[in-house]
């Protein structure tokens, strides 16, 4: 049997701990196991077969990742496989994989954005949440400690170009405001908000943006409307992620290796991996 991971989106400690036991699990069972990427300059696709001695230099492995836009060359890269894993990717994108493969396909819920339709959660984002948030308050004591004349506003801009959880909550748990296409009603609102929040004596604000909204056109529009003294920060997905996944990640990477090696082991039929009141569970496609 012939097994494909194709993985999307920035590779992780929960993503290459899923790899590692479909691999090892694989290699045990006599199975032939490859990852699929893409090569940038050349625009193809190509495959690399995982070896034994793969398992054994586990840190060191060099896995490739799938742009977001796919071409109908990964039609002839999917014919080579009776089994795939695709790690991440959205719905849309699964579907398309899914209807060229010539095998069976298993999807694996894993973004920081916690956006993939279905699940609850998603591996990273827990992560990612942390690390975007405990950043920021080291951002706001820094601020805090440092009074100006006029407001201070500081913009952290994250990962994604829709409106998703990770951009709500993060928002929420710094007490900032998130801003998604806004029209002149919103920034009339919000520059009143933060003009009444600075009289009452907070001499700071912190906005929260996604790649969807450009910083500098933030702070030409508040800039309008206020006296302000603007700052801004770029959180890209590596960032996001950062060395150390929580405790909650660590969990649900453990549960969704298993159900993959589960699928793999009981030849299931094609599935999406979904997360249910903290439980893993199949849905098929």
């Amino acid at each position: 049997m012939q097994v494909g991971i194709f993985h999307f989106g920035y590779l992780s400690f929960g993503s290459k701990l899923i790899i590692h036991k479909l691999v090892k699990n694989c290699i045990k069972s006599e199975m032939k196991v490859a990852n699929v990427l893409f090569d940038q300059d050349s625009k193809q696709y190509g495959v690399t077969e995982f070896t034994k001695d793969a398992l054994e230099d586990w840190e060191h492995i060099r896995i490739g990742v799938l742009p977001n836009s796919l071409n109908e060359d990964i039609h002839m890269t999917l014919q080579q496989f009776d089994s795939i894993i695709i790690l991440g990717g959205s719905r849309q994108q699964v579907s398309y994989l899914e209807k060229y493969a010539k095998g069976r396909v298993l999807s694996v819920p894993i973004s920081i954005l916690n956006d993939f339709e279905g699940s609850q959660y998603t591996l990273g984002y827990d992560t990612a949440l942390n690390v975007v948030v405990n950043n920021i308050l080291k951002i706001i004591d820094t601020i805090d400690s440092l009074k100006y004349g006029k407001l201070r506003v500081f913009c952290a801009q994250i990962p994604g170009t829709t409106a998703n959880v990770l951009l709500e909550d993060v928002a929420t748990a710094i007490d900032g405001n998130s801003i998604y296409q806004p029209d002149e009603k919103f920034w009339d609102e919000l520059a009143n908000r933060l003009d009444e929040k600075y009289k009452a004596g907070t001499t700071y604000s912190i906005l929260v943006i996604n790649e969807a909204q450009d910083p500098e056109q933030v702070q030409e529009k508040l800039a309008q409307k206020l006296d302000i003294d603007f700052k801004w920060n770029h959180f890209d997905e590596s960032q996001c992620l950062g060395p150390y996944p929580t405790a909650v990640d660590r969990v649900l990477a453990m549960k969704l290796a298993q159900c993959v090696v589960r699928w793999m082991d009981e030849v299931r039929q094609s599935a999406y991996l979904v997360v249910k009141e903290h439980q893993v569970e199949f849905e098929n496609i």
